[in-house]
């Protein structure tokens, strides 16, 4: 009885698919899509609209600010939406916050695949990842903040490809 519950757990959070989005966003939506659903502004480094990805390459970002000061950034790759990044105010930025947001996320989508820490640009950044194949949804903290991120796989891998192919093509000439 207790192994065939415990199963029947484990195939639930096996099965169940991370999402495809964020709030009516959706992987595969173009800019005009999203303008047509939310006021969203073109990012661009030094504005009002920069965007927190600093290792994206090529960025075509939109950037909507919530009533609650929430940021939400919307990536595109060949003018597709593929990755968002969700950016709470610093003052929810905290270590209760993370971790009622770890708690949340693992009740509705199981364990996390992993568990890290690493440095970007000198700043210690924690990171707690779902992963469905076709989603990743990361859970970040640093730099002050707490952002979730939610990326198209197959994109990602696709937009990984062409600037590995750019680099390798750049290096022979």
């Amino acid at each position: 009885m207790i192994s065939t519950l415990v199963t029947g757990v484990l195939f639930v959070a096996m099965t169940t698919q991370l999402p495809t989005g964020y709030e009516g966003a959706n992987w595969g939506m173009s800019v005009e899509e999203l303008t047509s659903q939310y006021e969203v502004h073109k990012a661009a480094p030094g504005s009002e609209y920069s965007y927190a990805d600093h290792t994206e390459t090529d960025p075509n970002v939109y950037v909507r600010i919530t009533r609650d000061k929430t940021r939400i950034e919307y990536y595109f790759f060949e003018g597709l939406l593929y990755k968002i990044y969700v950016i709470y105010d610093r003052q929810k930025s905290s270590a209760d916050f993370y971790q009622d947001l770890i708690v949340k996320t693992r009740k509705e989508y199981g364990p996390a695949q992993s568990h890290y820490q690493e440095r970007v640009f000198g700043l210690l950044v924690f990171h707690v990842k779902w992963d469905d194949g076709k989603s990743t949804l990361d859970l970040r903290s640093g730099a002050g903040y707490i952002y979730e991120v939610y990326i198209d796989k197959v994109a990602e891998r696709k937009k990984a490809s062409q600037i590995r192919k750019k680099k390798i093509k750049e290096k022979s000439i």
